[in-house]
């Protein structure tokens, strides 16, 4: 009699198929993407075309999806199956580092032989340290996250980039972007950064007890093991990555219907699944909210329009601001009287340089040889890269830039006792 485990997790599905000695048949790991039921669908359909489902008698359920309520199938405390899978794959181990897409978890004080001693810590609601906030980062770089330890194996430096908080990794990495930093070094920071953030959230306090056994989807990136080992100071006989690391929940669960001789009818959780019914937890029904695009309509209209250049009969001076951001690059090109002439908002998009050429050529296109530009100004995130790259004049933090155009717009210069205007402090 077979026994079927299900991990239903926040970012994937996890199935684990295994004979009465607990040895793994089959094994699946599949990304939802926000459909559970899809993805479940595929797997247990994957499932039928290499088993005869009537041999599968013992199942349960783990993880944080909607079937725990549907009463069809037995449900499995998480950490517990977790510990199961484990030392299922390795009975020596005495903690466990689990990374998943939402979830981390750090599991010790336990062993195969007496597992009354265990102790549980589990990171916050914040996805900071898990699989999603590695995504996020590398989506951000424009890099698949297949191919992030490839990356990372390439590195020469360690920047420092905060782990605690997504925000605050996104603003170090665009910094660092900004400041010329490698992508590659970029990644081994960010991996030395989530394990950094790991052992100060996560583990605590906690014993380092070893072996540890590395499991879930993030035990795929080979640039957080180096990280482990080399902040955790563990040799390779001390930090291991079992064979079933992407699965240990779903393997845990199986392995504890075998033993707890958890019942399984599988005809009828197939028979659900196809017609997609009252197996699954009834979802409340969506609200309907009035559609976004009605609100500020029209709000910027006039606000950027420009008083035409008038062609001389010489070249129109004039002198060029750039503004380099996280989020956006912008150019101004104002004339001898401070009125600007042209602008350009382009997205940053991770390469300042790139969106500074691109603003630079659409002013070429738009004037050709029509104007001459007598000064150039950075100011910005990436202001001293750009500074560099343009040949600015000056280069200016964000503030005194802004407060130096609210003297040009609102005209807050000083005057003397004779009523003269005298030069502004930050002229």
């Amino acid at each position: 009699m077979l026994s079927l485990g299900l991990d239903m997790g926040y970012s994937s599905v996890k199935l684990a198929l295994i004979d009465t000695n607990n040895t793994v048949l089959h094994h699946c790991y599949a990304l939802h993407r926000g459909d559970i039921r899809g993805a479940l669908r595929t797997v247990m359909n994957d499932l039928t075309t290499r088993v005869d489902v009537g041999s599968i008698g013992r199942g349960a359920v783990t993880g944080s999806g909607f079937l725990r309520k549907s009463g069809r199938i037995p449900f499995v405390n998480e950490a517990t199956a977790i510990v199961e899978g484990a030392v299922s794959e390795n009975n020596a181990c005495e903690s466990i580092v689990e990374i998943g897409g939402q979830s981390a978890k750090y599991i010790t004080g336990f062993r195969a032989v007496d597992p009354s001693g265990i102790k549980i810590s589990m990171n916050s609601n914040c996805s900071a340290g898990t699989g999603a906030f590695l995504e996020k980062q590398v989506s951000r770089l424009k890099l698949k996250l297949k191919d992030y330890a490839a990356y990372a194996q390439k590195a020469t430096t360690i920047p420092r980039i905060a782990g605690r908080c997504s925000v605050f990794a996104k603003t170090d990495i665009i910094h660092h972007q900004q400041e010329g930093v490698p992508v590659e070094d970029i990644l081994w920071g960010l991996a030395y950064a989530m394990v950094r953030n790991y052992r100060g959230s996560v583990m605590r306090r906690l014993p380092l007890k070893k072996p540890i056994l590395f499991v879930g989807g993030v035990a795929h990136n080979q640039a957080i093991i180096n990280a482990f080992k080399k902040l955790l100071n563990l040799k390779e006989d001390e930090f291991i990555v079992p064979e079933h690391f992407a699965v240990m929940g779903a393997l845990g669960a199986a392995v504890m219907a075998n033993r707890e001789n958890l019942p399984l009818n599988a005809d009828p959780l197939f028979g659900a699944l196809k017609q997609n019914h009252c197996f699954f937890v009834e979802e409340q029904p969506l609200k309907s909210l009035p559609d976004l695009r009605a609100f500020g309509s029209d709000d910027a209209s006039g606000k950027h329009d420009l008083d035409p250049v008038t062609p001389g009969p010489n070249v129109l001076k004039c002198w060029l601001g750039i503004d380099v951001g996280s989020t956006s690059t912008n150019l101004v090109l104002t004339d001898q009287d401070n009125r600007v002439v042209s602008f350009q908002y382009l997205r940053t998009m991770g390469n300042p340089l790139a969106a500074v050429q691109e603003g630079l050529k659409a002013i070429q296109k738009e004037f050709g040889t029509g104007i001459q530009i007598v000064g150039v100004g950075t100011t910005g995130s990436g202001r001293l890269m750009i500074g560099r790259a343009v040949g600015a004049d000056v280069i200016k933090d964000e503030i005194t830039s802004q407060a130096r155009d609210g003297i040009n717009v609102h005209g807050f210069e000083k005057t003397d006792s004779c009523g003269r205007r005298t030069p502004h402090p930050l002229q």
